[in-house]
């Protein structure tokens, strides 16, 4: 995203959600442009209108911290990195061996690694004679678990980098007087 698109990043905002507030002065925004700008660069400006719109599809408030994990989410399916439960499961399935737990282990993406926790698992697994419908429910748990820290994590850092941007604008809001 350019800086120069952030004006019809809010404008559309403001097409979608009808509590969404332009900047009043040019003060407030620049506080938006640091905070929406600081969030979204990464990203290009179709995909980011395209997170706004589904994420206004449930919505009825802007957040610009979840409009940046959409965002995210969507770079992540485009370059293949997005965990998805299903594929995930069915991988750590067809991985399950007695005799070869060693190298299918060694083949799983670093999540499903760290979700089987070792090759022992798949040969445990294995002697089952299934894949229980016990051990899918749990890792379907596991793996929820993982991803909604992973989400929390990401949106404290998005968070703290926002504060961290709005701390530096109130500092020059208090220097030019106003606020006092």
């Amino acid at each position: 995203m350019k800086k120069e698109e952030l004006p019809l990043v809010y404008g559309f905002a403001g097409c979608i959600w009808s509590s969404f507030k332009m900047p009043r002065d040019a003060l407030e925004e620049k506080i938006f442009d640091t905070v929406w700008f600081g969030t979204l660069k990464n990203f290009n400006l179709k995909m980011i209108l395209a997170a706004m719109q589904e994420y206004a599809m449930t919505n009825d408030f802007c957040n610009i911290t979840k409009i940046g994990l959409l965002c995210k989410k969507y770079t992540q399916m485009l370059d293949g990195t997005f965990i998805d439960e299903e594929l995930t499961i069915s991988h750590i399935q067809a991985a399950v061996s007695w005799d070869k737990c060693r190298e299918n282990f060694e083949r799983l993406t670093p999540f499903e690694k760290e979700i089987v926790q070792g090759p022992h698992m798949l040969a445990r697994w294995a002697r089952d004679d299934s894949f229980s419908s016990v051990i899918v429910s749990n890792l379907r748990k596991t793996i929820r678990n993982k991803l909604e820290f992973q989400r929390e994590q990401e949106m404290l850092q998005i968070s703290n980098f926002q504060c961290s941007n709005l701390e530096i604008e109130n500092t020059e809001r208090k220097e030019l007087g106003y606020g006092n």
